[in-house]
């Protein structure tokens, strides 16, 4: 499923350290440890795990995951803020995109001049926005089909 928990988790902590690492001159080395998943509810551990969870300076020439890591660029509160506002972004833009209709309706209705088929398409979009707001909670795994979208 694409749009498991950890999954989207996982996309928006990449994006972030990524983008704090980059913004303060640094490298970000991250490794998964098998059988872990990352989720909201541990971030303060992957903030304090230094054997898989890495600063480093940008001019190493090869990064094997034996270097000291750096002190992090950013304290817990804004690791942990920054983190979670990428995870809410990619999480309602992952659902959504999911059950959007395809654009080609859309196009269709526009060059046959059929109006009804373009309201049709624009009542469709508002409601796969309202069902997956901005501010919407992940569903739980249980409740994500295999297409990406949820029964919520």
């Amino acid at each position: 499923m694409i749009n498991t928990q950890s999954k989207i988790f996982g996309n928006a902590l990449a994006v972030s350290t990524q983008r704090m690492a980059e913004e303060n001159g640094m490298v970000r080395f991250l490794r998964q440890p098998l059988g872990v998943e990352w989720t909201p509810d541990n971030i303060e551990d992957l903030y304090a795990d230094r054997e898989n969870f890495k600063w480093l300076p940008n001019n190493l020439e090869l990064i094997d995951g034996d270097e000291e890591s750096l002190d992090p660029p950013v304290d817990l509160a804004t690791f942990k803020a920054t983190i979670l506002a990428e995870y809410q972004k990619t999480m309602y833009t992952r659902f959504r995109q999911a059950e959007y209709p395809p654009i080609e309706e859309y196009i269709d209705g526009i060059v046959k001049g059929d109006q009804a088929q373009v309201d049709a398409y624009i009542a469709a979009c508002q409601a796969v926005k309202t069902k997956y707001s901005k501010e919407m909670t992940h569903p739980g795994d249980e409740n994500v089909k295999d297409d990406g979208s949820a029964t919520v």
